[in-house]
């Protein structure tokens, strides 16, 4: 590698240099600038156009729903002033009857709005005269907030409640209430409906504003927080914002949309965003995208633009340097120009050094990707004898064919887009033959233009770290084939106390005492325990080595197999199983997955609760990259403080006199599981409120294509 400084002949030709290259560095630079200020604008502004798209679109679904339901309360209201004189016979029923021909037809007209919970009607005191969910316990109102409103400001025709616990249902939720009165004005009571939370929380997870963004739905009139994804803080909820907030003084001041960048305080990410008053109701939505987010892009690319600067800068200064101590005199221009010479020399031969020396795979491809310099530890995999003899060859003429193709393939995005290759695991066969792997990193060089002229990558030889990770397989697998093989020899010895204990018992019949006969009794029913756990370890060790090959297979079929043979436990519990939602196909091992459906469905219908048959649902969804499967049942839930227990294995939550088992299913379901590169989980509200399995499998990459197909524009 030899660098050499020109020199000029005549100090006029010196002189003359030195302005030109100013000029165009400072042209260059500029253009730099000049570039990440576009750049980041077009970011900005692109970042903006979404929100501002997610704000409409969140508010025109949000504005369809209240509309639809404040149309279902003045039908209600309309119903309510005519069935006395609709209905034949009205008149004549009991109070009691009445109430139930209402409260029905308050149900039947529930069903054609899924996004509320329920509609009731509250009389002049605040007390509930009918709903459409059956209740037996007299309710009042007459002390919410939103109920006073109504009644004490007749101007008033509809308002909102701020987030409550339905007192029918204890869940949380916000209610859209309209007022009842008569002809002359009088209030007569309210109309109102229960729109759950969690529907809300749907809508709003259902949008997308990326990593770290941010969407919510405030009250416009008081800026009291409804709804946030992500939530972050249970204690915002229910709280307005300071009355020095940017956006509480601008809707304040009336303004109904616009855009807004802050740092938020639950997290301290700052963010660019949008907001929208709705139209006809008091709520107003927002949504935001982090910064670190839409900017990423940018970042990198002033990284480079900023190397490149300073690069074409220290360059600049060098040669200006020399230029001008030229002028000055010729001789100690020689000077100057023999030592910078002296340094590039320097610098070229600590280059040299780095590349003969290092350990790591580096290398500098041109455009045509073919090697302009790598390091001698490069050289040598390739049988190389000097680094040198590489410049100018491509990866065909180094490599086996299909290593070489490899490399084609995953360059091709750096070449023609400029994207980095990160961390990428890689094969490759040294001088010998021998296979290793490298993890490599590719970034694209770019000229002037910004065109991709070249690529710098480095290759780290990994080869250990795999051997030591395929060592810490062989480990996991003669462990489990040491648990198979402990608990299946110590079966032998067990049977052989079990079986003369009961000898023992047998024999000595009736010489056998009360105490002593019982802690005989108590011997051998755990020698009969500890083979059962014996034998559910030996299921355990085995799961994984001698089930089917994972391969596609029809899900809910697993689900019936499995469901087939519990048929003598739903019988003995008058249990009740249903399969909800589209069934994939998905990669899996048949048997395995029939168990794990089998252990879910199983401990539902084992642990239910003794005054209600059991019913689980078993149901499957598609999620992102993966398919999430739920088993829910009414039994007698969890307390969520024993979660972190549910999955271990020999763990019971119950004593065996209630609930018989060996606490080894929930440890094979999470083993399946994870066999299958998939997690699972559980979700229970707390004891006596039944629970819910989760476990995700993955999705195969033709399945996702598929969809992808089927979401793409005709």
């Amino acid at each position: 590698m030899n660098f050499k400084l020109p020199f000029r002949s005549t100090k006029q030709r010196t002189a003359a240099a030195i302005p030109w290259l100013a000029v165009a560095l400072v042209l260059f630079l500029a253009l730099l600038g000049v570039d990440l200020l576009s750049e980041h604008r077009q970011h900005s502004e692109k970042a903006l156009t979404s929100t501002k798209n997610l704000t409409q679109a969140l508010g025109l679904q949000l504005n369809a729903n209240f509309e639809q339901i404040d149309g279902g309360l003045r039908f209600v209201d309309q119903m309510l002033q005519f069935v006395p004189s609709d209905m034949q016979g009205f008149a004549q029923l009991s109070a009691a009857d009445q109430q139930t021909v209402i409260s029905q037809r308050l149900a039947a007209l529930k069903k054609i709005f899924p996004g509320i919970e329920g509609l009731f009607v509250f009389d002049a005191e605040g007390r509930q005269s009918y709903s459409s969910i059956p209740f037996t316990t007299p309710i009042s109102i007459a002390d919410r907030p939103h109920f006073q409103l109504l009644r004490d400001n007749p101007e008033i025709d509809t308002t909102f409640s701020d987030i409550i616990i339905a007192r029918t249902t204890g869940t949380d939720v916000i209610s859209q209430i309209r007022a009842r009165r008569d002809a002359d004005g009088n209030f007569q009571g309210i109309i109102g409906a229960v729109i759950p939370l969690e529907n809300i929380n749907r809508l709003l997870a259902a949008l997308d504003p990326g990593p770290g963004g941010a969407v919510l739905l405030r009250r416009s009139d008081t800026t009291v927080l409804i709804a946030r994804q992500p939530a972050y803080d249970p204690a915002d909820f229910n709280q307005p914002l300071p009355p020095d907030n940017p956006i509480y003084q601008r809707i304040a001041a009336g303004e109904r949309q616009g855009e807004l960048t802050y740092t938020a305080s639950p997290d301290g990410i700052k963010r660019l965003g949008s907001f929208q008053v709705l139209d006809n109701f008091p709520f107003y939505v927002q949504a935001a995208m982090a910064q670190s987010h839409y900017l990423a892009g940018w970042r990198q690319r002033a990284k480079v633009n900023m190397a490149i600067a300073f690069l074409l800068g220290f360059g600049f200064l060098m040669v200006a340097r020399h230029l001008h101590k030229s002028e000055r005199a010729r001789q100690a221009a020689m000077t100057e120009l023999r030592a910078s010479e002296q340094k590039l020399a320097e610098f070229s031969r600590d280059v040299e050094a780095f590349l003969d020396f290092t350990t790591d795979f580096v290398y500098f491809k041109d455009e045509h990707s073919r090697i302009r310099f790598c390091s001698q530890a490069m050289a040598k995999i390739t049988g190389h004898t000097d680094w040198r003899e590489m410049i100018g060859k491509h990866d065909r003429e180094i490599f086996p064919p299909e290593t070489a193709r490899i490399y084609q393939e995953e360059e091709s995005p750096v070449f023609s887009r400029g994207i980095p290759l990160l961390n990428k695991i890689n094969p490759y066969y040294d001088e010998l033959g021998r296979i290793g792997y490298v993890q490599t990193n590719k970034w694209p060089l770019f000229d002037a233009r910004g065109k991709v002229v070249g690529i710098f990558g480095i290759s780290r030889d990994i080869t250990a770290q795999k051997k030591a990770q395929e060592a810490l397989a062989r480990s996991n697998a003669e462990l489990e084939q040491f648990a198979y093989a402990a608990s299946h020899d110590l079966r032998q010895p067990l049977r052989m106390i079990n079986s003369y204990i009961k000898i023992l018992i047998d024999k000595l019949g009736g010489q056998l005492e009360g105490e002593t006969r019982e802690m005989m009794h108590f011997a051998a029913d755990g020698a009969s325990r500890m083979d059962k756990m014996l034998i559910a370890l030996l299921e355990y060790s085995r799961m994984g080595r001698l089930g089917e090959p994972i391969a596609p297979v029809d899900s809910r079929e697993m689900a019936r197999e499995a469901i087939n043979y519990l048929q003598p436990l739903l019988a003995e519990t008058s249990g009740r199983v249903e399969l909800i939602g589209d069934w994939p196909v998905v990669e899996a091992s048949y048997n395995e997955g029939v168990r794990l459906f089998q252990n879910l469905i199983g401990n539902a219908l084992k642990y239910r609760a003794p005054e209600r048959p059991p019913v689980v649902m078993v149901e499957v969804r598609p999620g992102e990259h993966c398919w999430e499967f739920s088993v829910r049942d009414n039994g007698i839930g969890i307390d969520p403080a024993q979660f972190s227990r549910l999955f271990k294995v020999f763990q019971r939550l119950h004593n065996r006199e209630r609930y018989e088992g060996t606490g080894v299913g929930l440890a094979m379901a999470r083993k399946i599981v994870e066999r299958h590169g998939g997690r699972i989980w559980v979700d229970s509200r707390g004891e006596g409120k039944g629970s819910t399995f989760i476990f995700t499998l993955p999705r195969s990459g033709r399945d996702l294509e598929s969809e992808a197909e089927r979401a793409a524009p005709k």
